[in-house]
């Protein structure tokens, strides 16, 4: 749904902000979903595709299965999916 939205630019800043802290989350499947709205976002958003990606690299190297397998489809949508 991310990705389908006409977002003005505050309310972008606004969402991109709270998925970023919410990709900090204690709870896996907030972190999880957060993640993959991060990835939506970042197809358009060039100025923090590097730091998502980042991210979701991190994530599937030491995050729980729900939280790996967010990050690994994020980084498909983004073109960036690792070597298996």
């Amino acid at each position: 749904m991310i990705g389908r939205v006409s977002w003005t630019a505050e309310e972008y800043l606004e969402v991109r902000d709270f998925a970023f802290r919410e990709a900090e989350s204690d709870n896996t499947f907030v972190r999880a979903w957060a993640l993959d709205a991060l990835a939506w976002l970042a197809i358009s958003d060039v100025s923090v595709q590097a730091a998502i990606c980042a991210m979701l690299e991190s994530a599937i190297g030491a995050g729980p299965a729900s939280v790996r397998v967010r990050a690994r489809e994020g980084l498909k949508r983004l073109g960036a999916a690792p070597e298996p």
